[in-house]
């Protein structure tokens, strides 16, 4: 039988689905179409996926000075996987057969950080990547401690190789310390984050289903 106040649960999974393939098909064309230039070589034309960084694709100008005709499709893209982050914080408890207060804490944790993401693309774009680093690592305590104990395995070590890649980025970022590599560094962390997320939206999915599906045996 199935319970109605979780019904919802099993339609978020797909929602992150589609907002992560959106996100990578909106990058995609707007890579596409990017005149060229990057810091490291300003003068090149087209994007290079070892040299531009993403937020390349959302200036009005490329680094080689000509119009961007695809940094609207780039914003889009990035606001979209802020949302895709929040939809996971919001449903990310359900991974747990019993809720917990620290539950609340990682949603709410993970609902600021993409609020965050989101804010990169304002004047406020250091301040934002510093700040979704902050409640990044807020998540990062808490959930390890509770995907640990909760005897999930294959779910924490993933989790500590998506954290430690993270952090390696941040940590070039903040230090510019081997920044050359930033660029690329970049897109490994992107795509671990996103199919971390999306596998683990899928065992949630399968955790509440089987949820539903067994008889409610409380009073």
């Amino acid at each position: 039988m199935r319970d109605e106040n979780t019904d919802w649960v099993n339609k978020v999974p797909t929602a992150i689905y589609v907002a992560f393939g959106l996100y990578f098909m909106l990058f995609g064309v707007a890579a596409w179409i990017y005149p060229g230039g990057s810091d490291a070589f300003p003068d090149a034309t087209g994007y290079d996926w070892f040299h531009n960084y993403w937020c390349d694709l959302m200036g009005e100008e490329s680094k080689n000075c000509q119009p961007n005709r695809g940094h609207i499709l780039a914003k889009i893209a990035h606001l979209v996987s802020a949302v895709a982050l929040i939809l996971f914080s919001i449903v990310f408890p359900f991974l747990f057969v019993k809720r917990k207060l620290i539950h609340k804490f990682i949603t709410w944790s993970g609902i600021f950080m993409g609020i965050c993401f989101a804010l990169v693309l304002t004047d406020l774009h250091d301040i934002a990547i510093h700040l979704t680093g902050f409640f990044g690592s807020l998540i990062f305590v808490s959930a390890a401690y509770e995907i640990l104990t909760s005897g999930m395995k294959s779910v924490f070590w993933s989790f500590l190789l998506v954290v430690a890649i993270s952090s390696l980025s941040l940590l070039v970022y903040t230090l510019k310390w081997n920044i050359y590599y930033l660029p690329f560094l970049q897109k490994i962390m992107l795509v671990s984050i996103s199919t971390w997320i999306i596998w683990v939206s899928w065992k949630i999915k399968v955790q509440v289903q089987g949820s539903s599906s067994r008889p409610n045996t409380h009073t």
